[in-house]
């Protein structure tokens, strides 16, 4: 029997076309691309993702295509064969996270390795380009984050069967200084609170600086609470909100059920509009920024004598009540699971510990963090 190959291009009008074969018949489809190495990579991703055998992919890795061709539909949104691949999988990544990876892309990658045939980018190259980056002054953490992208795309070829080696695998990430983030002594945090007047009387910097004390929410998660979060003595943790892309789930994706002490439910209740509303709003439609309890909390810390000089060298910042609160509970000997519960940092051991809502759980908890309160 004569051999077929799984596909023919041809061009026509300007764009490319692909024929293949259903039994006997011949079908022809357009790719729509206007080069033969977009062209190209389009039939592979789509037979690829069909159950059709691919055999020729060392004559498509012949063509010799470079790594802005295979980058071109990347971290497109519709346009990504990737990120079409992980939603099939249930993986849905956020808006911003693609938007950011588009722009390490565009930013740092393109330039180093667009006019390189993918199959000749090697780890030695990697390595180096990540050093040149450091030399710029780039931080690690932009560094690293650029080679993350990277390093997916480059294991999405080889599933692909574009390149037969992944050339991240052998590169080592760079380590740079980071900088401790500072805490509140318990002392210190019992006389923030101790009086309204240090937060200017504003209830609302003074309430979400509180909660976040007692539960370490981060700043987006108390922005985005509504009045349908309150519960009968507890609240629903599972929004966060971004400037730009509007309401999406929290940082990792859980949903928390958190106990709280009447007084800090009271302080919630009294800024409750209704159930759609938001708790923490400037313009009843809209959840504060998220320097909004920052500088709620730069105001207050001066008043009790923390200056901005000390503060800046402390590092001092709204995360820093994630801190107070993890290391306040491991000094007191709770659980390292049930921590982990409350402040969000998730683990199997976790999901599976606590898979079910128990108020009484949190018992231990709320007396560790009513030291805080005033009527303490």
């Amino acid at each position: 029997m004569r051999y077929r190959e799984p596909f023919t291009l041809f061009k026509r009008n300007n764009y490319w076309y692909y024929g293949t074969y259903e039994g006997n018949k011949r079908k022809f489809l357009s790719t729509g691309q206007t080069t033969k190495a977009r062209a190209l990579e389009y039939v592979m991703m789509t037979l690829t993702d069909s159950k059709e055998k691919i055999v020729s992919q060392k004559e498509f890795r012949r063509q010799g295509m470079s790594f802005a061709d295979y980058a071109k539909p990347w971290w497109t949104a519709g346009k990504c064969a990737y990120l079409r691949y992980k939603e099939k999988l249930g993986k849905v990544y956020s808006g911003k996270y693609i938007d950011n990876c588009r722009m390490m892309l565009n930013n740092h990658l393109l330039p180093a390795f667009g006019k390189i045939k993918l199959s000749d980018i090697k780890s030695p190259d990697i390595q180096e380009w990540m050093f040149s980056l450091a030399d710029t002054g780039l931080s690690p953490k932009t560094i690293n984050n650029s080679f993350t992208t990277l390093s997916v795309m480059m294991r999405e070829a080889v599933r692909r069967e574009l390149i037969a080696k992944n050339p991240c695998e052998k590169v080592d990430r760079l380590i740079g200084e980071t900088r401790i983030r500072g805490r509140l002594s318990l002392d210190e945090a019992r006389l923030l609170f101790s009086d309204l007047d240090y937060w200017e009387g504003n209830r609302m910097k003074y309430a979400g600086n509180l909660l976040a004390a007692v539960t370490g929410m981060r700043s987006r998660e108390v922005a985005t609470l509504r009045g349908q979060d309150l519960r009968e003595g507890y609240i629903v943790v599972e929004h966060s909100f971004d400037e730009r892309y509007g309401m999406k789930s929290t940082k990792t994706g859980d949903r928390r059920e958190l106990p709280l002490d009447p007084y800090v439910m009271g302080l919630l209740h009294s800024l409750k509009r209704g159930d759609d509303d938001f708790l923490f709003t400037l313009d009843g439609e809209r959840p504060v920024n998220q320097h909004f309890f920052l500088y709620g909390l730069r105001h207050a810390l001066a008043k009790i004598g923390i200056a901005e000089a000390e503060w800046k060298s402390r590092n001092l910042t709204f995360h820093s009540w994630r801190h107070f609160l993890n290391s306040l509970l491991i000094a007191k000997g709770t659980d390292k699971i049930m921590t982990q519960r409350i402040t969000g940092h998730t683990t199997d051991a976790m999901t599976e510990h606590y898979a079910h809502f128990n108020a009484e759980d949190y018992r231990p908890i709320l007396d560790i963090t009513s030291k805080l309160l005033p009527s303490s």
